[in-house]
């Protein structure tokens, strides 16, 4: 399972250089009977209780959670144990699940007592030395087109080879050519590797395509049983 997005941040944030962190808003559990907050429609209500983890929460009461918080909750948990030099802070409301390594503090006493001065945020942040490295950077944006081209290609030979076996299945099987379509098959599935591991899909199309993929994954897995 992908890293959550509060995880990919929280990455990011420490890589940055923060050193306090506030969690808003990572409940991770369900609160009375709902995944989301109240207002929100899609797909709230849990019909049952099964498949569901009793943790603790804030105030160290039971809560349900399900597998999937459960292990989003036990990454922050890790990478907070592994930048110790950073102060994490749980805000969320009371109910949400307890995070080690981030000691609970409600949202309103943080606004009250941590942000107590003026310039939160020094006026000045924007003027910094860029270290990025342009030449490098338009390097691999060069790199990255290549590759995006090389894609396209890849991906128009695939779509040949789709339709091309398509058309072989719609016709008499016997085993001439039941052995070329296996012949067909073993190409299709280098050139696919292929295009797995070429830059521009596992930079831009992977990420966005991750959950669609998790999904075909299953079904297909389901459908073999």
């Amino acid at each position: 399972m992908p890293p959550s997005i509060a995880v990919v941040t929280y990455q990011l944030l420490t890589n940055l250089g923060f050193k306090n962190i506030y969690l808003v808003g990572q409940n991770l559990s369900y609160q009375n009977n709902r995944r989301y907050a109240k207002g929100i429609e899609y797909d709230n209500e849990i019909s049952s209780k099964k498949k569901l983890l009793s943790i603790k929460d804030v105030n160290n009461d039971d809560i349900w959670t399900d597998e999937g918080y459960n292990r989003m909750r036990l990454q922050l948990e890790a990478y907070i144990k592994a930048t110790s030099n950073v102060n994490v802070y749980n805000t969320t409301k009371q109910g949400g699940a307890r995070i080690n390594g981030a000691p609970f503090i409600p949202l309103q006493e943080v606004i009250e007592k941590h942000f107590v001065h003026d310039q939160q945020v020094n006026h000045k942040w924007y003027k910094t030395d860029s270290k990025y490295e342009i030449d490098k950077i338009k390097k691999n944006l060069l790199f990255l087109k290549s590759a995006k081209s090389t894609f396209e290609q890849q991906l128009g030979e695939l779509n040949s080879f789709i339709r091309k076996l398509g058309k072989l299945s719609n016709n008499s099987v016997n085993v001439k050519n039941s052995q070329y379509i296996e012949k067909e098959f073993a190409k299709f599935d280098k050139k696919f590797k292929k295009l797995k591991s070429n830059k521009y899909y596992l930079t831009f199309l992977l990420p966005m395509l991750r959950v669609q993929i998790e999904n075909l994954v299953k079904k297909t897995k389901k459908d073999k049983i």
